[in-house]
Parts: structure tokens; C-alpha cells; sequence
């Protein structure tokens, strides 16, 4: 039996040098080129038929087939060794010539024709030792004689009498004589009459008996009737059948027979007819039949023409339809009399814009009918204010009372001599003095020599109003944006940055610590002694890898050389 994971051996010779090998290598596949027979180790794993005159005695696989040819048998190797299977298999000659015996085909002999038949013997092993046939000759027709026939003498029998006539014939040879027998007929004799029963008359009704003669009962010359007692069946109703409906001719005023009702009793049913007057031709009948409905036609029109009539005015009015969509469709595909519905936050009652097709002009092109919701922000909300006060109103819009009154607060000989409000653009209390500090605002980038005007404080009035702004130019004079680099080749470069992440109050560069990480001498060369994250392209040299580009464990997953030489297969001799 090979051992698992071993190097295997291939080895070729001939069959003779394979059978004289004392030790046969398991792990070592033997193929002998003469005989074609495949081994590993001592096994064989062919089966050949082997040939000789002595059975084989190196080991074979069951069920090989071994054939002496000196005794002319045929042996199977078993469990227990090689086992005869059939022998003699040469037949001697019987002597039987080969060939057809007999008629080949089918035969209709006439008289005095031959026909072939075979002969054949047979011994115990089942062949044929023995072949003939004979002709056989049928015998040629022979016309047969009339023999003498006796004709009788008409005889009127009567009773007691004889007669004879022919009951046999005797064939001798091709005569055929026929027997003749007399008989003799018996002496008249009378039949008596049986005894018969009269019956009484019977009208036998449903469900009743009545008893009658069905059979006569001969005995010699005595002949006596059976009687039979019949009992009629019960009386059943008889049901009305389907209606049949027949086709009639009427006319207006004229007169129809029907049949309105049907009469049972027993077996016989009775119809009842009526005569049915039709009435006279009314109105209508007077009038001809549209087949299509006119505005001045005094006909009737049919249903069919009503119909159509409806469907035709249906048709020319235009139904609506609502549709919500996100967009308008192109005109091409936007239909007549759908209303398309388009998002749009107005209020809580209207969340859509309107449009609709408009054909009546050229080219169509979509209208838009409106919405449904009320812009009130620009109006005061309504309000009631207390009888007689001065209404004011917060930030809100809502009514704040003032307690001021026109009737109560403004004497009656007062006179408004300035009615007009100017309007400023920023109005507050003042605090004092006649200027103030501007503050607040967005900060402005001012740098690449962009300069920007600063608000330093604003002039207003003894009632508060603002009436100027004084303001200052602020402009950067650096424009030099970049970062002086000089080369230095000859001494190592390390590399500059902040300790911290950038903030908007911590974004100085400065120098580093010694990490190990830094420019070497050599141009384009990075000296780290860790590298963290993704590298892309080639290494230049390696020393050491543990997994390949699919991440799978390199000595796990791959072959050694020694182990690829190790499991080469090459052909050996034996």
C-alpha cells in the first residue's frame, strides 16, 4: 500500500524483469511495456487475459482471467486461487453436412404431388449427428361410385301404421350404400280434458290484484293451465314537462289560441284553451326608427342610437385629472385637462404649485393657475383695541395699550404743525456724547495686499438718529507668500511641522524632535525605521516577506525548491 504525501517512482521494463524482482517498492509504479500490465508495488491494477500452458504464480487481482491453452481452459483467479470456469472449448465434427433439409418454403400439395420433409437425431449434448429428408407423394384423387339407392312408396300415415325411411349408411371401399328402417306409429289416443278455473271479472285499479293463465302444463295427453296472480304497480302523478315554445303570426286587433292550463286525471292530461285578442296599433307604431339620433326627426331611435348619441356628446368635453409630479412633463407628452401638481411649501393649507396645458394658444404651453395660499406677512395682525386708546403694536404685531387717548390726553385747541416722519435707517437711545464704538461683524481675510474699510464709529443726534460713520483702511503690506528653501546636500534634512493639530489660534511651524525620520544625504532617499500605511510600486531589494499579494501566508501556502525537486517524477528502468 503506497504511504500518503511520499514521492512516487515511475519505472518501465519488461514484464519477465518486473517478475523477477524479490522486493517490489510500494510507493513505485511498475509498468511492464510487453504485456501492458500496470503495478504499484506487487498490486496489479490491470486485468489482462494471461495466456499458457501453467497458471500463473506471482499475484494477480481477482477476477484475472487465465487461459491454459494445452488443456484448452479457462481459469478465474479467487480467494482461494485460480478456479476452472470452462474447458473443452474446440467441438468435434458430427458429420452432419451443413446445409438446408426439407422444404426451404411453404408447400400446398395437390393429389399425386411430393413434398420434402426433414429427419434429424440428436445426441445428449444437444447436436445434431443425423441429417436427412424424404420426399413424400400424396396418393392421386379417386372419383367415388354412386351406390344403389332405394325410393319408397308414398304412404299416407295414420295412427298404428309403419313407414320406412334411410337412417344409415354403409361405405365399403368408395361405395356408399345407405340402411332403411321401418317405424310404426303409436294408436290414437284421446286427450282429456284438464279442469279450468273461471275467474271472476275483475276492474282492477291502481296498487290491485288480478290473477291470470301464463302457462300450460302438458302430462301425456293432460293438459292443465298455471295461474299467475298479477298486481298492478300504484298510481303515479304525472308531472308537466318542459314548456314548448312555438312561433305564432299576430297581428294588431287580431286573435291568438293558448293554451292557459293542463288537466290530470289518471293517465290522460287535458289542455284548457283560451283565445287571447290582441290589442289595436297604438301611436308608436305609426312612427319610423332612426338608426342615428337628429335634432328634428319625429322617429323613434334605437337603443343603439342612443347610445351612441351619449357616447359622442361625452366625448367632446374635456375631463380634468390631478396629477402630482415633480416636475413638468415636456409639452409633447403633457395631456389636455390635467392639472399638474408641483411641490412648493407655502402654508400649512397650500403645499403646491398649480399648472395646466394651455391649447388655445400657439405653440401650447403650460399655465400656471396659482396657489391657494395668503402672504400676510406684511400686514398687522387684527386686532381690537380698547375704545378711545391709541393702538401699539410690539415686535409681534400683537396690541399693547398705551393709555394714551385722543379724547382724554390731547387738549381740544391742540394744534399738529408736523405731521411727517423721516424715516433712518438706525434709530436707538443715545447714552451720551455725540459718537460711539462700532462693534461685532464678520472678520475679513486681508492678506495677499487686499486691504478693507473699518467701521470705527458713527455720528448721531440728540435724539438718537444716526447721521454718519467714520471708518479707517486697514491694508496688508506683506505680499511675499512663499517659504525660503535652500539646498543643503551635504548634511541630513529633518523634517519641520507642529506638535499639535493646526488650530485658528496655533499655527506656528517648528522644529522636531529627533524621531529617526529624515531626509538622508543621498538625493531622494527617505531613512525611517518603521513604516505605517499603504505603499504603491516596486522594492529595488527585500529581505524578508511573510504573505503574498492576496494577503495568504507565504510558507504555508507555497512549495520550497527542494520540495518541487523532492516531487518531480522521472521514468526509472527495472
Amino acid at each position: 500500500m503506497p504511504t500518503a504525501k511520499t514521492q512516487i517512482k515511475f519505472k518501465y521494463g519488461l514484464q519477465e524483469n518486473y517478475t523477477k524482482l524479490t522486493a517490489k517498492d510500494a510507493n513505485t509504479l511498475y509498468f511492464a511495456t510487453d504485456t501492458q500490465r500496470l503495478f504499484v508495488g506487487d498490486v496489479e491494477y490491470t486485468r489482462p487475459v494471461i495466456t499458457g500452458t501453467s497458471a500463473p504464480t506471482m499475484d494477480s487481482p481477482l477476477n484475472t482471467l487465465f487461459y491454459n491453452t494445452s488443456t484448452k481452459t479457462l481459469y478465474t483467479n479467487t480467494a482461494d486461487g485460480w478456479t476452472a470456469i470452462a474447458t473443452n472449448f474446440s467441438l468435434s465434427t458430427t458429420g452432419v453436412t451443413a446445409g438446408t433439409y426439407g422444404d426451404a418454403t411453404a408447400q400446398t400439395p395437390a393429389h399425386g404431388a411430393t413434398f420434402k420433409v426433414p429427419s434429424f437425431t440428436v445426441d445428449t449434448f444437444g447436436r445434431l449427428t443425423n441429417a436427412k429428408e424424404h420426399t413424400v407423394k400424396l396418393p392421386a384423387e379417386t372419383q367415388l361410385s354412386k351406390g344403389t339407392a332405394t325410393t319408397g312408396e308414398t304412404t299416407t300415415l295414420t295412427h298404428g301404421g309403419t313407414f320406412t325411411v334411410e337412417t344409415d349408411t354403409n361405405v365399403s371401399g368408395h361405395t356408399v350404400t345407405p340402411e332403411k328402417t321401418t317405424f310404426k306409429l303409436p294408436t290414437e289416443t284421446t286427450l282429456s280434458k284438464g279442469t279450468a278455473t273461471t275467474g271472476t271479472p275483475q276492474s282492477p285499479a291502481h296498487g290491485k290484484s288480478f290473477t291470470v293463465i301464463t302457462d300450460v302444463n302438458v302430462s301425456g295427453h293432460k293438459v292443465t293451465p298455471e295461474k299467475t296472480t298479477i298486481t298492478l304497480p300504484s298510481e303515479t302523478p304525472v308531472s308537466i314537462g318542459p314548456t314548448k315554445t312555438d312561433t305564432a303570426t299576430a297581428t294588431h286587433d287580431g286573435e291568438i289560441q293558448a293554451i292557459t292550463a293542463l288537466t290530470a286525471s289518471g293517465h290522460t292530461v287535458t289542455p284548457t284553451v283560451t283565445t287571447i285578442t290582441l290589442p289595436s296599433v297604438g301611436e308608436a307604431a305609426s312612427r319610423g326608427v332612426d338608426t342615428v339620433v337628429t335634432a328634428d326627426s319625429t322617429n323613434l331611435p334605437t337603443s343603439n342610437a342612443v347610445k351612441e348619441a351619449i357616447n359622442t356628446a361625452i366625448s367632446g368635453v374635456t375631463q380634468f385629472d390631478i396629477q402630482v409630479v415633480t416636475a413638468l412633463p415636456a409639452l409633447k407628452d403633457a395631456k389636455k385637462g390635467v392639472i399638474y401638481l408641483i411641490a412648493h411649501e407655502h402654508g400649512d393649507n397650500d403645499i403646491y404649485d398649480e399648472y395646466i396645458l394651455n391649447t388655445s394658444v400657439t405653440p401650447n404651453a403650460f399655465e400656471k393657475i396659482g396657489n391657494t395660499d395668503v402672504n400676510l406677512s406684511g400686514y398687522i395682525k387684527k386686532v381690537k383695541s380698547a375704545d378711545g386708546y391709541v393702538p401699539k403694536f410690539n415686535a409681534e404685531g400683537a396690541l399693547v395699550s398705551t393709555g394714551f387717548t385722543l379724547g382724554k390726553s390731547v387738549p381740544a385747541s391742540a394744534v399738529f404743525t408736523d405731521t411727517k416722519v423721516t424715516a433712518v435707517g438706525n434709530h436707538y437711545t443715545p447714552t451720551g456724547g455725540t459718537t460711539t464704538s462700532a462693534s461685532g461683524g464678520a472678520d475679513t481675510d486681508i492678506t495677499n495686499g487686499t486691504g478693507v474699510q473699518v467701521v470705527t464709529g458713527v455720528t448721531k443726534d440728540a435724539a438718537g438718529h444716526v447721521t454718519g460713520v467714520t471708518s479707517v483702511g486697514l491694508k496688508s503690506t506683506n505680499t511675499d507668500t512663499k517659504v525660503n528653501m535652500k539646498a543643503r546636500g551635504t548634511t541630513k534634512a529633518y523634517l519641520l511641522g507642529t506638535s499639535t493639530a493646526p488650530t485658528a489660534s496655533n499655527q506656528a511651524v517648528e522644529s522636531l524632535a529627533e524621531t529617526g525620520v529624515f531626509l538622508d544625504t543621498t538625493a531622494g532617499t527617505l531613512v525611517a525605521t518603521t513604516f505605517k500605511g499603504a505603499l504603491s510600486g516596486n522594492a529595488t531589494s527585500a529581505t524578508k516577506a511573510t504573505q503574498d499579494g492576496n494577503g495568504k501566508n507565504i510558507a504555508s501556502t507555497y512549495a520550497t525548491k527542494v520540495e518541487l525537486t523532492n516531487a518531480t517524477l522521472v521514468w526509472e528502468s527495472f
